[in-house]
């Protein structure tokens, strides 16, 4: 869990940074895209919700590396950053943006390709999308189960990446080996959209279920989540509520220009 003076810190150097590189809404994360494939350009987007929010706030692991991007996902973590990200940004969930890009983003822009995630799981949720959305082109690139930063590029890596261009790229694993995947290939990697993803594969594809929207728009839909894998998310969940009032302390010290710190 990150201390106290470690998020005091990370506030004044990653909020800038945030800020300059935001993601505002869908259509914004589809344009960018598009500019990644038809401008020769490889680019990283993060969603923060309150977990990535978390991590990022607690260690190094967000760089400011060019070509970084980033979204609010989590409704907590929206209100609490809005004033200082801006009246115009939006919630952009990672589970809402794979079938907003296989709706919206152009076969010609390449296929969607989804890194990582368990075989089964991935060839059903994609199956489930297919039917949905059949004009796009949906892949599933495998890596090793309980894949490690120290691994060796896989074989299904070498082959589909060598020999496409995607329109985007979903990289289903948890933070922060999503980042850390992207950032030991990039110089190997073809221009496109590359982006953290988590579950949102298996969550778009109907593999596990959601929240109804009412709960998911007033930002419960950790509820539907916890219920489904209370031992796995139940101590993580716990954690993110204390850090969410220690990031609303911190936050308010620095709206009103307090040099005071939380230990004090």
């Amino acid at each position: 869990m990150p201390t106290v003076d470690s998020v005091a810190h990370r506030i004044h150097v990653v909020l800038p940074q945030i800020k300059q590189n935001m993601i505002s809404d869908y259509p914004d994360v589809q344009r960018l895209a598009e500019t990644c494939r038809s401008g020769d350009m490889t680019a990283w987007l993060t969603t923060l919700n309150v977990a990535v929010t978390r991590s990022v706030l607690g260690s190094a692991v967000l760089g400011s590396g060019q070509g970084d991007y980033y979204c609010i996902d989590g409704v907590p973590i929206g209100k609490l950053l809005g004033r200082f990200l801006g009246p115009h940004v939006r919630r952009v969930t990672g589970t809402d943006l794979v079938p907003y890009l296989c709706e919206n983003l152009a076969q010609k822009h390449g296929p969607i390709a989804f890194v990582g995630e368990n075989d089964r799981v991935a060839r059903a949720s994609i199956e489930a999308l297919s039917r949905d959305y059949a004009r796009s082109d949906l892949v599933h690139v495998p890596l090793s189960q309980n894949w490690r930063p120290s691994d060796p590029v896989a074989a299904a890596e070498r082959t589909f990446f060598s020999s496409n261009k995607p329109g985007a790229v979903f990289v289903c694993l948890s933070h922060p080996k999503t980042r850390q995947w992207f950032h030991s290939r990039r110089d190997s990697l073809p221009p496109s959209l590359y982006i953290g993803a988590g579950s949102a594969l298996r969550v778009a594809g109907g593999y596990l279920a959601r929240a109804p929207r009412p709960l998911r728009d007033r930002g419960f839909e950790w509820v539907g989540r916890l219920l489904q894998d209370p031992l796995r998310l139940g101590p993580r969940y716990a954690a993110d509520l204390v850090f969410l009032v220690r990031l609303a302390f911190e936050l308010s010290r620095v709206a009103n220009g307090s040099e005071r710190t939380m230990s004090e």
